[in-house]
């Protein structure tokens, strides 16, 4: 139950950017480390995990 009050307080983009931003990392992660093939350049998988980063540490409850 406090897990849900503390996401309420976090705003409807910010959850859906989380969760996009998330799964883009993760896909990017095991095109990287288990397919050896990646689609992005480092320097854009470490802006997107930055973003991640800065979402999580705005927003605690993500």
């Amino acid at each position: 139950m406090a897990g849900e009050q503390q996401n309420a307080d976090v705003p409807a983009d910010a959850r859906e950017r989380h969760k996009q931003l998330a799964e883009q990392v993760e896909e990017h992660r095991f095109r990287y480390y288990v397919n050896d093939q990646p689609v992005v350049s480092d320097a854009e998988f470490d802006q997107l995990l930055r973003a991640l980063t800065e979402l999580e540490e705005r927003y605690p409850p993500l």
